[in-house]
């Protein structure tokens, strides 16, 4: 490790800004970032923050905050320097290194918008409010309780004598009748044992557990999710994961996978979820799903079950499309028991699995695998999709031909009690096709 030597940050060509939540060991420090960048330790340079390190290829400035998180991190890399590695990377080798949570920026205008990388490599976004946020979230904070006040004096003099003695009329302080709650964009909690009225980095929320702070609420931060999936998605997410917390309020929240949880998800990304209830719950949870979500988005068809976990006593595998989201937007569920082994009846299936309509999933699948540009997958989903319904035909290249193709395959072979879901499904996999590939 390097230090000392003035002057700025002129000369340099990349930068990351990171937190680090717990002591830092400037040894380990230095050996990770001579990991991430590919160089040796005697090109990192290492220094507090007012001092400039020495001239070397990758130079960290360490600063001591106040709050949830411990240390931030600026780290330059200077032009002409190997390729820097991604924000994921390197926050994935500095946790690992230093044994301790980092988070590092989303790719997102949104400036409490972060990941945290738990030493174990554990990602998931993160809501952090930095000091200046927060001042400016008090004010607003203040500016809403004084419009607030204002309101509430207001109805108080032209409704004065009128709701005298009535239930909920003359005081309490809050307008219409609506029960106090935190301001719109205030942080929902302040680190504890700060000094009042410090200014403080504030984790509000993550979606993961971050060891070391065990106050901070794990939730999915949907406004992140909007801003990289559209706000459609994300609503329709928080509709899912509200329907299964009502379903079984004791389970724990049902967590990301997948793309959703890498931060890849595209205009073609589903839902894709584990949820994690109690033992004893496990089997009525199993049963309860597909009504429960029904409420939340209605069923374009039954939930399916993949069979290959039906021998398993505390997972399920359940996929459930909806009719008023786009196909794309199907829900990947995985239930699952909390200890692994739970007692009592022996849970359902969760739903049947039609040939059908998994050829029908595979033509939404080949669909996207298109659009991605990835032929290869699109034809493999084509031709299982064309064996599951007894067909001898396989794909061809002609991709909206293929998938009409199939589709009608598939509805040709339905089971005549599934025939109205099928035709129902068969109809939007073709009017997918003309929107997206014609």
């Amino acid at each position: 490790m390097q230090s000392g030597g003035t002057g700025g940050w002129l000369g340099f060509s990349h930068g990351y800004g990171l937190f680090v939540v717990g002591g830092l060991d400037l040894p380990r420090l230095t050996d990770a970032l001579a990991e991430g960048f590919g160089v040796s330790a005697a090109e990192i340079g290492v220094a507090a923050a007012g001092d400039t390190p020495a001239a070397c290829p990758v130079v960290c400035a360490y600063r001591s905050v106040t709050g949830d998180v411990s240390w931030h991190l600026e780290i330059r890399v200077r032009e002409g320097a190997p390729d820097p590695p991604g924000g994921r990377a390197l926050g994935q080798i500095l946790a690992a290194r230093l044994a301790r949570p980092v988070l590092y920026e989303a790719e997102l205008f949104r400036p409490s918008a972060y990941w945290v990388v738990t030493p174990d490599g554990t990602h998931g976004r993160a809501r952090l409010h930095g000091p200046q946020q927060q001042q400016s979230r008090q004010q607003e904070a203040r500016q809403q309780q004084e419009s607030r006040q204002q309101e509430a004096r207001r109805q108080q003099e032209s409704q004065h004598g009128s709701r005298r003695g009535s239930r909920g009329g003359g005081g309490g302080g809050q307008a219409g009748g609506r029960r106090a709650g935190r301001p719109v964009g205030q942080p929902a909690r302040q680190p504890l044992g700060q000094p009042v009225g410090r200014p403080v980095y504030v984790l509000d929320a993550a979606e993961v557990p971050v060891p070391g702070l065990p106050n901070v609420p794990v939730e999915i931060i949907y406004e992140a999710i909007g801003d990289r999936c559209g706000f459609a998605f994300a609503e329709a997410l928080r509709r899912i994961v509200d329907a299964l917390a009502d379903c079984c309020p004791q389970a724990r929240t049902a967590v990301l996978r997948g793309s959703l949880a890498t931060d890849t998800a595209d205009r073609y990304s589903d839902f894709d979820l584990v949820w994690t209830v109690p033992d004893a719950d496990f089997a009525a949870c199993v049963d309860a799903v597909p009504s429960a979500l029904n409420a939340a988005h209605p069923l374009l068809l039954p939930a399916r079950s993949d069979p290959d976990f039906h021998a398993r006593p505390d997972r399920r595998l359940l996929f459930l499309t909806f009719r008023d989201l786009p196909l794309f937007w199907r829900l990947d569920l995985e239930v699952r028991a909390e200890s692994g082994s739970p007692a009592g009846p022996a849970a359902p299936a969760g739903g049947g699995w039609p040939l059908s309509v998994s050829a029908l999933a595979n033509a939404v699948a080949a669909v996207k695998a298109v659009k991605r540009d990835r032929p290869d997958a699109a034809r493999g989903l084509l031709d299982r999709g064309f064996e599951r319904v007894g067909s001898d035909r396989r794909a061809t290249g002609r991709w909206p031909e293929d998938i009409r193709r199939l589709a009608a395959e598939a509805e040709a072979e339905a089971a005549e009690e599934e025939g109205e879901g099928v035709r129902a499904f068969a109809d939007r996999v073709r009017g997918l096709v003309a929107t997206e590939l014609e």
